[in-house]
């Protein structure tokens, strides 16, 4: 077997589906209330109902993505909430789905992460790691 291999920078994927974790969000509000109590913090709520009301439009449940944004507003993300709305409503009239973000400055990192990829599936021993297609 090959010695562990380590990354000087970050490595991070994100990957949704429909049987995504991510879309339990009862799941996450029990486990965000349980983190406060335990550490004695308070969460981002209105940052986490954004992140709720974004989670149910890839449901396709556009009410209670509604009520989320609302909830983030209250809760303190309306400048945010209003710039959401603004890009999924500019994004239907052109008939289109809104990108999650750009990724064009993303360009060096990716060419960088896919470098190490590559030299760590090159120094693998045969059968060990596999690219797959």
């Amino acid at each position: 077997m090959a010695p562990p291999a380590c990354v000087c920078s970050p490595l991070i994927a994100r990957r949704l589906h429909h049987s995504n974790s991510t879309l339990d969000i009862a799941e996450i509000v029990r486990g965000t209330q349980l983190i406060e109590a335990l550490h004695h913090t308070t969460a981002d709520w209105g940052r986490l109902h954004r992140w709720f009301a974004h989670s149910y439009l890839r449901a396709g449940r556009p009410w209670a993505a509604l009520s989320e944004f609302a909830r983030a507003a209250v809760g303190g993300h309306g400048r945010e909430v209003a710039s959401d709305l603004r890009v999924i409503l500019q994004s239907k009239v052109a008939g289109r789905t809104p990108a999650s973000r750009d990724h064009n400055g993303d360009d060096a990192w990716i060419g960088m992460a896919t470098a190490w990829i590559q030299e760590l599936l090159d120094s693998s021993p045969e059968g060990i790691l596999s690219q797959s297609t």
